[in-house]
């Protein structure tokens, strides 16, 4: 069985290959200060057991069918490089669970705002909880909705894990997101199935392993 330092770097593969053109990986890292803002997230989230979270309050309302998952830190960043993200950009995660992606997202590339979106109660208040207790200098907002009833028309970047959601709920997401698409989305598992996307497949580590993750652009015609 690999260890995680070995299923890390098989992750990573895909999107150094692309990343490459850009930095080197050891001057990204250095460039946006990755291993020093992962530390603090680290020592923000300590205290935090999301997927314990997340099994107590669906054991309280059995009728929510959302699987909770994390996509390991660095990968995300990684993949977020690829959509060239810039300060004046507004991110939205949809499912962002804790919040630890949101944090991620705005402390490395200091995104004009950024948005976590979450359906369960107690993931989002940890996430506004540390917020306030911890990153009140960062731009962020954390709301508990549906993530279908989401408006996002102020969107640069969108991200979701759709392995988070079930099948009924991706298909509807799915279609709300080519009828108002953002101009850069990035799912994990599964992509958009329209052609008006151009999309760059790569690769990031979950916690349930390692799966294809896909930035989709608008065609320019």
């Amino acid at each position: 069985m690999d260890d995680g330092s070995s299923i890390f770097r098989k992750a990573m593969t895909s999107w150094w290959k692309t990343l490459k053109n850009r930095y080197t990986y050891y001057q990204w890292q250095k460039a946006f200060q990755i291993k020093k803002h992962l530390q603090n997230i680290e020592n923000i989230f300590h205290d935090v057991n999301g997927f314990e979270l997340s099994y107590l309050e669906k054991k309280d309302h059995p009728n929510l069918s959302l699987t909770y998952g994390e996509i390991h830190l660095e990968s995300f960043l990684a993949l977020l490089s690829l959509a060239k993200p810039r300060p004046e950009h507004v991110f939205y995660d949809l499912g962002s669970g804790v919040g630890k992606t949101v944090f991620a997202a705005s402390m490395v590339y200091g995104f004009q705002k950024a948005y976590g979106i979450e359906t369960l109660k107690n993931l989002n208040s940890i996430a506004r909880n540390k917020q306030k207790k911890h990153a009140r200098d960062l731009n962020m907002e954390f709301i508990q909705q549906d993530v279908q009833q989401v408006d996002w028309h102020d969107a640069h970047i969108l991200f979701m894990n759709v392995a988070s959601f079930v099948s009924d709920t991706w298909e509807a997401l799915s279609k709300k997101l080519c009828e108002k698409p953002a101009p850069i989305i990035i799912t994990c598992s599964k992509p958009l199935n329209n052609q008006k996307f151009s999309i760059h497949e790569t690769k990031v580590l979950c916690s349930w392993g390692i799966v294809p993750a896909f930035i989709h652009t608008i065609k320019i015609t």
